[in-house]
């Protein structure tokens, strides 16, 4: 399975767009950050099964309402032999375990793409999750700066960035790998 994963949209609708255009994927995974609906209407477009997670930049009730088809925060959903388990920013954590798990967050866990220029600043009880259940991928954003492939144990973390810096992934389920790539 190819996963498209896009996050911190802050207002790049076109540069989303194209990545939607350019790129062939599965499953579309957008982990948070959208601040308005404008950054909500390219979701509309997509034919391919899609989840997306909470950020924290705030998000109107419009956008909320909008984002309601797609919305996997506090649940989980099971594509293509795949358990994705949704978690919004400061929301908890609620799942049952599966033998192919990808959790798909706004927050990065606790030392994997969490890198700010003040320091770690990931999420202590994903790092806990991941040493727990093991999933094979971790997918994430908020902290641009910390955008990038890690890996904890044998789990790989997917810190794609920024759409508004132009940054973006692309996961192979399959080959169990992931790309980082840039919007030209």
């Amino acid at each position: 399975m190819r996963i498209l994963h896009i996050s911190d949209i802050h207002g790049a609708s076109a540069a989303f767009r194209k990545v939607l255009k350019k790129e062939k994927f599965d499953v579309l995974a957008v982990t948070g950050d959208f601040e308005g609906l404008a950054d909500v209407k390219p979701l509309e477009s997509v034919s391919k099964p899609v989840m997306t997670v909470h950020g924290n930049f705030y998000e109107s009730i419009e956008v909320l309402e909008a984002l309601q088809p797609w919305d996997i925060n506090g649940r989980w959903i099971d594509i293509g032999g795949w358990r994705f388990v949704g978690v919004g920013y400061g929301e908890p954590v609620m799942f049952e375990p599966a033998k192919q798990l990808i959790f798909v967050t706004h927050e990065p866990p606790f030392g994997a793409g969490d890198l700010s220029w003040i320091g770690p600043v990931g999420n202590q009880n994903f790092r806990k999750i991941i040493q727990k259940h093991r999933p094979q991928f971790w997918l994430c954003g908020h902290i641009h700066e910390g955008r990038g492939i890690f890996n904890v144990g044998k789990t790989v973390v997917v810190n794609a960035g920024s759409i508004a810096e132009k940054s973006y992934a692309v996961i192979d389920t399959e080959a169990n790998k992931a790309i980082m790539k840039r919007l030209l």
